[in-house]
């Protein structure tokens, strides 16, 4: 995946994302789609087995958005 960086993501758009957990230092980055709504954000996996996330808006930050898959194989 080619990833743009910006701190903006529009509603549908998979977005690389940082989610803090409060006032400690840790932090997660994921690469989901990404929907505003409301005082939250709900982050939507690809993967259909997984549940959405929801976070407030003060817990997330937008590190970039997916502009291009790239496909390849994996070499082992």
């Amino acid at each position: 995946m080619l990833i743009r960086l910006t701190e903006e993501a529009l509603n549908g758009q998979i977005a690389l994302v940082e989610v803090v957990h409060g006032l400690t230092e840790e932090a997660a980055l994921t690469l989901k789609r990404i929907y505003w709504e409301g005082d939250q954000v709900c982050l939507w996996p690809a993967n259909p087995d997984h549940q959405p996330l929801y976070y407030p808006k003060t817990d997330i930050r937008v590190r970039g958005v997916a502009v291009e898959r790239i496909n390849r194989r994996r070499l082992r």
